[in-house]
């Protein structure tokens, strides 16, 4: 075996180096073992993760017009919050009784370091608040919190239960729901809570002189929790000297609520307004549901609940959702024997995995594609070592993609099948320079020789292409704003895929050639 080859560039020392070496298939195997094991555990997601950081400053002030709320609450809140380093934009919100200042940071600045900002710059200004203002409430933003990648529409089956029933059966499925491994947040929208509406008739409140505020300050006296006050005897017994049970139980303690006096005698609440148990009146939104049959036609407005679930930012999609859905099968006998059914109308993580499973597909089927043409150009073993480079190739961008802490997304794998046309490229042209170093000179020198000194002679230009095709694409890098955080994945995973490609052409493909092809005859 002559190994006095002497390379000239980093492909001919990449192949000598290898080709000599027994680890080296080895060490393929267990590239391609850890691809295998992140493709299985790497979180799956349909969008990729984006930071942004920000947050809501609320200060109520009980009494005070949105003007006023503007002048001595608003605008000072909002010159402080400007001296944030990072902030770029600032909304302030002026309403009756409360000032909202919301704060929204440049892309890309760390989600923690920015809340600690906000409750700093907040709590180092409350001497600035006026007499008369609330404890403010900072409210940090959670996109992923706030996005829901679950959605569960809850109805009743042929109409046997009401909206009430469905908004009660709605937050007992949102206890069990959130106690899920890695759920953040489950939200109920739609629905009706049941409640005790109180309407008032005005002409009465004239006749007894009879105010609205009166009315709500009686009402909220009797929802007071009074705690029980306890003392102990000279025996050391425990004596209850006051102990005060909930007011109000039924519709007839809130009837007999005493509102004020007028003319010697007692007004109840009763005298001024008609109590009926109900649902939240006040609140006018109603989410349907339409459902279409076999026959392919909709069925009419079926009122429903929506339970909406997010999960924690870098945690698997699909693992959530699947839990999620397991839990749904479970609850489904429960829910039938009350008259209810649901739906899923939005699941991302089922999409998130059907990207998944497509970008495999979709990589078999463009590799035996390729396979294909170069057993017809140069031969079968020659199809075979091109085939190989390619789960090699994807298995060094999972690993990457993985350790970078990027996610399966619909842009990282949009990257990975972009590029599927280029991650064979240096393969290939190193194969053919082999095939026909092999053709040439297979009768002069031997396999060892004629593998290096092939795979050196394409290097440079190798080298030229992959580092022309990387500097296309990362000027993505440049990108600013929401677009560019959007699709930073697109540049980062094409040139890891390139230099992948690079490496896997110069390491294992003259050793797969030295085991596999075999000299040329003329």
């Amino acid at each position: 075996m002559n190994k006095d080859f002497k390379p000239t560039n980093i492909a001919g020392r990449l192949a000598k180096e290898f080709v000599y070496n027994p680890a080296t298939s080895i060490f393929a195997l267990t590239i391609l073992s850890i691809g295998l094991l992140i493709l299985l555990i790497n979180p799956r997601e349909e969008n990729p993760q984006i930071v942004v950081s920000g947050g809501a400053v609320i200060v109520p002030m009980p009494g005070a017009s949105a003007k006023e709320i503007k002048k001595i609450i608003v605008e000072p809140m909002e010159k402080k919050l400007k001296e944030i380093d990072g902030v770029e934009h600032i909304y302030g919100i002026a309403k009756d009784d409360v000032g909202i200042v919301q704060v929204s940071y440049c892309l890309g600045v760390d989600k923690q370091k920015a809340d600690a900002k906000l409750y700093d710059k907040v709590i180092q200004n409350l001497d600035l608040l006026p007499s008369g203002a609330m404890q403010p409430i900072i409210k940090p933003f959670d996109i992923d919190a706030d996005i829901p990648i679950v959605a569960i529409a809850l109805y009743s089956h042929k109409n046997k239960a009401d909206e009430i029933a469905l908004y009660n059966k709605a937050k007992q499925l949102e206890k069990s729901l959130s106690q899920i491994n890695n759920v953040s947040k489950v939200n109920i929208k739609g629905g009706k809570k049941e409640q005790y509406n109180i309407l008032v008739d005005l002409h009465k409140l004239s006749g007894f002189n009879i105010s609205l505020v009166q009315i709500s300050n009686a009402i909220k006296s009797t929802t007071t929790v009074v705690p029980n006050i306890s003392n102990s005897t000279k025996d050391g017994e425990k004596l209850v000297v006051i102990g005060i049970e909930h007011s109000i139980n039924t519709k007839e303690d809130i009837q007999n609520i005493i509102i004020a006096q007028y003319g010697g005698s007692v007004v109840y609440l009763k005298d001024v307004a008609n109590i009926e148990k109900s649902y939240n009146i006040q609140n006018n939104k109603e989410v349907n549901l339409k459902i279409r049959d076999k026959d392919g036609k909709f069925s009419s407005s079926i009122s429903m609940v929506t339970i909406e679930i997010s999960k924690f930012a870098g945690t698997n999609a699909v693992f959530v959702s699947d839990d999620i859905i397991d839990f749904l099968k479970s609850q489904k006998m429960v829910l039938e024997k009350i008259g209810m059914s649901y739906k899923i109308v939005k699941d991302d993580g089922d999409r998130a995995n059907d990207s998944a499973n497509e970008l495999l597909l979709n990589i078999v089927a463009s590799t035996v594609i390729i396979g294909l043409l170069i057993w017809i150009t140069l031969g079968n073993r020659e199809s075979l070592i091109v085939m190989l480079t390619v789960p090699l190739i994807i298995s060094l961008s999972l690993i990457f993609i993985y350790f970078y802490g990027m996610t399966l997304n619909r842009v990282s794998l949009f990257a990975i099948l972009l590029t599927m046309g280029l991650l064979v490229d240096t393969g290939i042209i190193v194969v053919e320079n082999i095939h026909r170093h092999l053709y040439d000179y297979g009768d002069k020198e031997s396999i060892d020789n004629v593998v290096v000194s092939a795979t050196n002679e394409m290097g440079n230009s190798a080298n030229i292409a992959t580092i022309a095709i990387m500097l296309t694409s990362l000027p993505g890098l440049l990108l600013t704003g929401m677009i560019g955080e959007f699709t930073k994945p697109i540049p980062i995973t094409m040139s890891v895929i390139l230099l992948s490609s690079l490496l896997v052409g110069y390491v294992f493909v003259p050793y797969a050639a030295k085991k596999i092809m075999k000299r040329k005859e003329k």
